[in-house]
């Protein structure tokens, strides 16, 4: 029986995000930084990284090209620098194993319906995760355009 628990939105838009540059194990959440934003994925080898798009400019203004596929580490960065995703303990006991998390990646290869706000590639890795919908990028970019519309 799995100690795992059930997660929220509520929840998750408590924690703090904690990123550093540092070897990634199998099934580690990923970023690199891009142009004005962070492109995310999971690694379970340098030969396999699972990620929604390249990242690519390109990608971002034809979305309907974006999906759900397999890169290398190399490709994935594109000479960029790799951040990996330290949960807390906390954070962890809501997530899912490193092989369901593999087996949750591997389903969505092929899938598309990418939004940049709302159907991202941090939304699919928190999703693969923790199996719900969830991006803090989205969150920070909603909480931006209320501050300024008063």
């Amino acid at each position: 029986m799995s100690s795992r628990k059930l997660l929220n939105k509520e929840i998750i838009s408590t924690w703090e995000e904690k990123w550093e540059q540092s070897v990634p194990l199998f099934s580690n959440h990923i970023r690199v930084k891009k142009d004005g934003y962070y492109h995310h994925g999971l690694y379970f080898s340098d030969d396999e990284v699972i990620q929604f798009g390249l990242g690519t400019t390109y990608e971002i203004a034809n979305p309907r090209n974006i999906n759900v596929q397999r890169s290398t580490l190399s490709e994935f960065l594109q000479a960029g620098v790799l951040e990996v995703r330290k949960y807390s303990e906390l954070e962890l006991k809501y997530a899912f194993d490193e092989q369901t998390i593999y087996k949750n990646a591997l389903e969505k290869i092929g899938s598309n319906s990418y939004d940049f706000i709302h159907n991202n590639c941090e939304h699919f890795c928190i999703s693969c995760i923790f199996g719900i919908k969830f991006s803090f990028q989205e969150e920070l970019f909603i909480n931006e355009v209320k501050k300024r519309l008063g």
